[in-house]
């Protein structure tokens, strides 16, 4: 029996039945957002539970008001995204080049070295990881003790010994949160840690948010905003420096933080491919083409991986960066994250690196840093 992961149903099904309850009680104009929740739960439940029938769909055929809000709202976005993108092409174009650059002579290959761990030590090294760079792990060991976090089959058909990662959902209803992890049980190791790290960093996001924000604001950076990824990222940096500088499974860990700044890299690859004129496809009203499935569901296409991309990227980045600041000092690092709680509403602007006190120059600079860093760990592995 798994001592991280809940294998029962129930959970995840109180959850639903309290989103579907408040869906028919709430004023109209909040149903595409607790409409999107349910969908989301409903997709975590049929992947863990085998469940293929349960859809969201199905449970409220009869409202198409309900259908129509949430087609419009995802319209609306994609819209705004699209234009945000072409609004930014030339900075993308420019930042991206110079941080490729940085990739040339200091690209993160190390020499994987693979682990197979209890759980209950990789509980203690994420419980001290936590304690140590936070103060305390109770919200990440509450998760742990309430059975919400789950197993979903996530992995890679062409490979499945790579974990592709999670996802998780705060619930505005009931204010708890829930986690789900590519099921892979041949891998429990530094990966399978850091991807929890990851998603508990969206899990001490909302809870962040949730302190200052309103509930309507909140749905809307979750769907919107172009820094979802900022929070996860630095909990996922912060554990790879964690381990790495406390020697626990030094090698491996310097393996899987090659992977995180690989990532990065090709987020900026596909952005600087997306800039070169040629190569972005935008129609006539002046937005990055999207099309209709035959049921009239956005299917966001270019729009939604370029968000990925831009999430992804600028976030790994960002996320490097205040690692760095907190590793030199934890004031400047805490007024930074103040910084930054008040600037990540709303789509990319390149003035994100003004209103956190930086500049490209600085935050490329760490990125170097770590990469030479990283790199001279690779050379002194391989002697």
């Amino acid at each position: 029996m798994s001592k991280i992961f809940n294998e029962n149903p129930n959970v995840v099904k109180e959850e639903i039945e309290k989103i579907k309850d408040s869906l028919l009680v709430c004023k109209q104009k909040n149903l595409s957002d607790n409409f999107d929740m349910l969908e989301f739960l409903l997709s975590v439940y049929s992947e863990i539970f085998n469940e293929v029938d349960l859809d969201a769909n199905n449970l409220f055929k009869g409202n198409r008001k309900l259908f129509s809000r949430f087609e419009d709202k995802y319209v609306t976005s994609a819209k705004k995204y699209s234009e945000n993108f072409i609004s930014n092409r030339d900075f993308h174009n420019e930042f991206s080049a110079r941080v490729l650059k940085k990739y040339i002579k200091n690209f993160p290959y190390i020499i994987r070295r693979d682990l197979n761990l209890k759980e209950d030590e990789m509980l203690d090294i994420m419980y001290d990881f936590l304690d140590d760079e936070f103060g305390n792990s109770n919200e990440f060991r509450k998760l742990v003790e309430g059975g919400r976090i789950f197993l979903t089959d996530l992995s890679d058909e062409e490979d499945k010994t790579e974990m592709t990662g999670g996802y998780t959902i705060f619930n505005y209803v009931t204010k708890n949160s829930m986690i789900a992890i590519s099921d892979n049980k041949m891998i429990r190791d530094i990966k399978l840690m850091a991807i929890l790290m990851h998603e508990f960093g969206h899990v001490a996001d909302d809870l962040e948010k949730s302190k200052f924000r309103s509930r309507k604001d909140i749905i809307n950076y979750n769907f919107s905003s172009s820094y979802v990824e900022i929070y996860s990222l630095l909990y996922e940096k912060l554990f790879y420096d964690y381990l790495i500088n406390n020697n626990i499974y030094r090698d491996s860990a310097l393996y899987h933080l090659g992977s995180f700044f690989e990532g990065i890299y090709y987020n900026f690859v596909e952005l600087f491919y997306a800039t070169i004129p040629e190569n972005i496809n935008i129609d006539n009203n002046k937005h990055l083409k999207y099309s209709f499935d035959e049921d009239n569901d956005v299917e966001l296409g270019v729009v939604y991986g370029l968000r990925n991309n831009v999430s992804y990227g600028y976030g790994g980045v960002l996320a490097n960066y205040l690692a760095n600041i907190k590793h030199e000092n934890e004031d400047r690092f805490n007024t930074k994250m103040i910084d930054f709680n008040n600037a990540r509403f709303g789509i990319f602007n390149e003035d994100i690196f003004d209103k956190l006190g930086t500049s490209t120059d600085e935050v490329v600079g760490y990125l170097n840093k770590d990469l030479k860093k990283l790199s001279n760990s690779r050379k002194l592995i391989l002697k």
